[in-house]
């Protein structure tokens, strides 16, 4: 099992990890974690932004325009459109889908919830 001191090992839980404390800080875990669902879906669903995500021939500054721009469509909590404009503006956006995955443990952690395989 990846414990929280796991996840920060790499540079995708150290992004998560940061959002965590900052989303506990401020007590807006659930805004962000609802925030963070609907990037999730979107980036299932959209090969635009899939792209911009990934792409890295997208130079820094676009991809911020285009993430401020998803984050406005999609109303997202103010945490977690800075977190993606800072994702931007570093060149890391690649480690987002990781980073939603990573914060979403963490969250269960919080909350004392653990996953069960069903064989």
């Amino acid at each position: 099992m990846e414990t929280s001191g796991g996840i920060r090992a790499s540079l995708a839980g150290r992004y998560a990890s940061a959002l965590f404390e900052l989303a506990r800080d401020e007590r807006q875990i659930d805004a962000v974690s609802g925030s963070l669902q609907a990037v999730r879906a979107t980036l299932d669903s959209s090969a635009d932004l899939r792209a911009v995500t990934s792409s890295p021939l997208i130079d820094r500054k676009e991809a911020a325009k285009a993430v401020s721009a998803t984050a406005a469509a999609l109303q997202l909590d103010p945490t977690t459109t800075n977190f993606l404009g800072v994702l931007a503006r570093n060149g890391r956006l690649r480690q987002l889908p990781e980073v939603i995955r990573l914060f979403g443990r963490l969250v269960a952690d919080h909350r004392g919830e653990t996953t069960a395989e069903v064989v």
